[in-house]
């Protein structure tokens, strides 16, 4: 009986080994080729540097709730490729009662790709370029949009307001620019 022991141990022992051998070549070799299948295609310095300045911006805007719809319509819009060019900004973004406020059905219009033109205008209301803090726009007059108007800018007692909308939160920093949060969206006449 003992010889039949010694046997079968031996033989458990020796599948044992074996078994973990296996085990430890075939994690090696599906470690490698995951590690071989996960890697990302090259971006040249300026598109990686685009990629993280628009995740950068959308990840900010995300932890505020209250600018879903801006967020929203800024990537629908495609204006991002501009805001991770390199160039300083700054962006004047209506909070969701803003957008509330517009007619009922505007925001779904504009997100419609047809009127993605539309959208864009919209939008650069909102972009300027440099970046802007608090301090500075209260010691400006007005403002350049990306569209092309001049934005005006007034303080008083009431607060600081650009063209009629109030900044209710400022100098919200993203990489390569300045988010300041107002209550109206600005609409060209």
């Amino acid at each position: 009986m003992r010889k039949y022991f010694g046997f079968f141990f031996a033989l458990a022992l020796i599948t044992t080994v074996a078994v973990v051998a296996t085990t430890q070549s075939n994690e090696e070799v599906f470690a490698s080729a995951e590690l071989e299948t996960e890697q990302p295609e090259e971006l040249t310095d300026v598109q990686a540097l685009a990629q993280v300045e628009a995740d950068d911006i959308f990840v900010v805007l995300a932890e505020h709730a209250d600018l879903s719809t801006f967020s929203t319509a800024l990537r629908a819009s495609g204006l991002m490729e501009k805001l991770g060019g390199g160039d300083a900004f700054t962006i004047f973004a209506p909070n969701n009662v803003a957008f509330d406020a517009l007619p009922k059905g505007t925001v779904e219009q504009l997100l419609m790709p047809e009127n993605r033109d539309g959208l864009i205008s919209l939008m650069k209301n909102h972009l300027f370029s440099g970046k802007t803090s608090a301090e500075a726009i209260t010691g400006a007059k007005s403002l350049e949009a990306w569209s092309g108007g001049a934005s005006e800018v007034s303080v008083g007692s009431a607060g600081v307001f650009v063209s009629g909308a109030k900044v209710v939160k400022s100098d919200v920093e993203v990489q390569g620019g300045i988010v300041h949060v107002i209550d109206k969206v600005l609409v060209s006449d």
